[in-house]
């Protein structure tokens, strides 16, 4: 994986940056060499079990790939383009980006939202059980 800095500024932003410089690197004899993909596993798998440990909501696998799906949903919750998404990820066609665009529910509220604000229409009010997890459960028959 490469970024725009160099490498003697320990990873850090620098003005005289060259775009191959070492984002991620493992020192060997003294010099910089790009890390291996079974490294950034192992470090993913690691990482991942101290979480899961925190936060059951961590899957039980966690993947290198699971980062570049994540940030691309977030530039699509953003509001970026899926078209520029798929040139920043070199995907040959919008397409295969179309994995990354869905609409969770505070997008579908959010949308909702401003077409509301653009046509001069009044929002309809809050649900009761917005927010109310319990309540939800209950509505839904999951929970006595």
């Amino acid at each position: 994986m490469r970024r725009g800095c160099r490498p003697d500024t320990g990873g850090l932003s620098n003005k005289n940056s060259e775009p191959d410089d070492l984002l991620f690197f493992t020192v060997m004899h003294g010099m910089r060499h790009k890390i291996s993909a079974d490294a950034v596993a192992a470090f993913m798998a690691k990482h991942g079990i101290q979480a899961r440990a925190k936060c059951a909501e961590v899957p039980e696998h966690v993947h290198p790939h699971q980062l570049r799906h994540t940030r691309a949903i977030h530039y699509y919750r953003d509001g970026m383009p899926l078209a520029l998404i798929a040139e920043l990820l070199g995907h040959s066609s919008p397409e295969i980006t179309k994995i990354y665009a869905f609409a969770d529910t505070k997008m579908k509220q959010e949308a909702m939202e401003k077409a509301d604000q653009k046509r001069n229409v009044t929002p309809q009010p809050t649900a009761i059980w917005k927010n109310d997890e319990e309540m939800i459960l209950r509505l839904s028959g999951l929970k006595p």
